[in-house]
C-alpha cells in the first residue's frame, strides 16, 4: 500500500469546486461526480478547500457543523476508489488548511486525522467503495493512503515579518508528520511573501514536500525553481500562464512541478499542457495554452473577477450532468454571488457545447 509521505505530489493538481447549499450542507452527489469528472479528464492528484473550493468560506460556515468537510473529503475519497478499481491508478488528496496562528492550523490538521474517522464510523454505509477498502485495511491507512497532505498558506488577515513567517511554518512543520505544501499568494494572504529565505531555512523539515504559487507573474516561481528535487515539488497557481511556467523549467526537471489549474474542473486542456511539457513538444503545448486561454474567457464570468471561475465552472457543469442529476447547487459564497445576464450564460454553454466537440472534456462513464 502506498504512503503518503513517500513521495511529492506533482502534475496536474486539480482544485476542486466545493457544491453546497445556501446553508453551507455540502452536496455529496456533487461533489462526488465533480471528483470522478476530474479524474476522467487526467486529474494527477485533487485539491479540496482550496481557493477555488471557496475553502474559507467551507471552514467558517462549518463552524457549527464540522461534518460537512468530513462529508467533502470522505465523497471524494469514495469516488477515487471507485475509479482505481477501473482504472488501477492511484489518485492522492490534498486539503487546504488555513489559521491566523500556527495552532490554529495544527487544529484544523488534527481535526481532519481525528474527527473524520469517528465520523466514518457512524456513516460508513454511505461510501460503499470505502467498506470495500475498509475490508482489508484500517480506517488510519485509508487517511494516510489517500491524504497525501495539507496545504497552507500564511495568515489571511495578519500581516507576518519574515521571522514571523518563518516561526508559524516552522511551529507547524515541527509538530506534526503529515507532508506539508506551502502556499504563496500575497494578495490574498495578508501580503505575506514566502521567500526563498524562508523556504531554505525549512528544508531541514522532511515533511516539507513543496509550494503552491499563485502570485501574479512569472517572477516569484522563477526564484523558487532552484528548489526543485524529488523531494521538493513547486506548482503554479496561475492557470493563464501554466504553459510559460513550465517552458520556463529544465526539461528534466519538469517532472517535480505540478500546475493547479480551476478550469481542470471541467476539461482535459490541463492535463494535455502538462503532458506536452514532458515531452517537451513546446510549440504546441503554447498553441494550446493560447487555446485555453481563449475558451476560458469565455466560461467564466468575468464581468466580475471575484469568483468568475466558481461561477462559469459550477453553471457549465451543472448543464454537462443536468441529465444524470439535476440537483447540481451552483451556489457560490456570498463574496462571489451576482446575477448573470442570459447572453452570458449563453456564452458559457456555446463554448462548452466547443469542448465537447473538441474532445476536450469527457463525460464520466458509468
Amino acid at each position: 500500500m502506498k504512503n503518503s509521505y513517500n513521495r511529492i505530489v506533482v502534475g496536474n493538481i486539480v482544485p476542486m469546486l466545493t457544491y453546497f447549499n445556501e446553508e453551507g450542507i455540502i452536496d455529496e452527489v456533487s461533489c462526488k461526480l465533480q471528483a470522478l469528472h476530474i479524474l476522467s479528464n487526467g486529474g494527477d492528484a485533487i485539491f479540496l478547500l482550496g481557493s477555488t473550493g471557496e475553502g474559507i468560506y467551507i471552514k467558517n460556515i462549518s463552524v457549527k457543523n464540522p461534518d460537512e468537510r468530513f462529508k467533502l473529503v470522505l465523497s471524494v475519497i469514495d469516488a477515487i476508489i471507485q475509479y482505481q478499481f477501473l482504472k488501477k491508478k492511484f489518485i492522492p488528496i490534498l486539503i487546504g488548511t488555513y489559521g491566523e496562528s500556527f495552532s490554529e492550523v495544527l487544529e484544523e490538521i488534527e481535526l481532519y486525522q481525528k474527527s473524520i474517522i469517528s465520523y466514518l464510523k457512524e456513516n460508513e454505509f454511505n461510501y460503499k467503495f470505502i467498506i470495500k477498502f475498509l475490508e482489508a485495511h484500517t480506517y488510519d491507512e485509508l487517511l494516510k493512503t489517500f491524504i497525501y497532505g495539507y496545504v497552507i498558506p500564511p495568515p489571511k488577515y495578519k500581516t507576518l515579518s519574515e521571522s514571523e513567517l518563518l516561526k508559524f511554518y516552522e511551529s507547524i512543520l515541527s509538530n506534526i508528520k503529515d507532508s506539508i505544501y506551502l502556499y504563496n499568494n500575497p494578495n490574498s494572504f495578508a501580503n505575506n511573501i514566502i521567500s526563498n529565505d524562508i523556504i531554505e531555512k525549512l528544508l531541514k523539515f522532511n515533511n516539507l514536500k513543496g509550494i503552491k504559487d499563485s502570485s501574479d507573474t512569472l517572477d516569484q516561481k522563477l526564484k523558487y525553481f532552484k528548489f526543485l528535487s524529488e523531494s521538493f515539488s513547486v506548482s503554479c497557481g496561475k492557470e493563464g500562464i501554466i504553459g510559460t511556467f513550465l517552458k520556463n523549467i529544465p526539461h528534466s526537471l519538469r517532472k517535480f512541478t505540478g500546475i493547479v489549474p480551476s478550469f481542470a474542473n471541467l476539461t482535459n486542456i490541463c492535463k494535455n499542457i502538462y503532458e506536452y511539457s514532458l515531452n517537451d513538444k513546446i510549440k504546441e503545448m503554447i498553441q494550446l495554452q493560447e487555446e485555453m486561454n481563449r475558451i476560458r474567457n469565455k466560461i467564466y464570468d468575468s464581468t466580475i473577477n471575484k469568483g468568475k471561475a466558481q461561477r462559469g465552472l459550477k453553471i457549465c457543469f451543472r448543464k454537462l450532468y443536468v441529465n444524470l442529476y439535476d440537483k447540481i447547487p451552483i451556489m457560490v459564497s456570498p463574496e462571489f454571488k451576482r446575477e448573470i445576464p442570459i447572453d452570458i450564460i449563453n456564452q458559457m454553454y456555446e463554448n462548452l457545447n466547443y469542448c465537447l466537440k473538441n474532445n476536450y472534456i469527457y463525460r464520466v462513464q458509468f
